[in-house]
């Protein structure tokens, strides 16, 4: 169960450390003027990554973030051997998932994370029907192929 207010999950050792990861990872962040959001993605956005699960960790920033830098410092701060991070304004796919299942570790502006997630899924809505289309047709010789 979540507490609305913070986002913090109540049950389930995994799923509190991954409420923990999150406030120390912020802390860092929030040091970083080039940096506007954070979010984990994936199972570490659901506090179910066990073990030795690495971390996806999704970012907006400005040209001059040095992203490489800081994925050695996360995987630092988590204690783990890999973080991988992505460019939320160069991956739309991501910055979808990031908006559906995404979950906020720093926001530098208050609610730019509920406006970043409108914004992607609007994109999504109507970058989807391209994609499927390209998807159709890539698809359609292997459909229609001789066996």
């Amino acid at each position: 169960m979540s507490d609305p207010r913070t986002g913090e999950h109540r049950t389930g050792t995994l799923r509190t450390a991954t409420g923990n990861l999150r406030r120390s990872l912020a802390v860092y962040a929030a040091a970083e003027p080039t940096l506007h959001l954070l979010v984990f993605l994936g199972s570490s956005s659901r506090g179910d990554a066990g073990g030795t699960a690495d971390f996806e960790i999704g970012y907006i920033a400005e040209p001059e973030f040095d992203a490489r830098t800081f994925q050695q410092l996360a995987a630092s701060v988590l204690d783990r051997e890999k973080v991988s991070m992505a460019n939320l304004r160069r991956a739309p796919t991501t910055a979808f998932r990031a908006a559906r299942e995404g979950a906020l570790v720093f926001e530098r502006t208050p609610n730019s994370f509920a406006e970043f997630r409108e914004r992607a899924i609007h994109n999504w809505c109507e970058l989807a029907p391209v994609l499927n289309a390209v998807y159709d047709r890539i698809e359609a010789p292997a459909r229609t192929a001789p066996r």
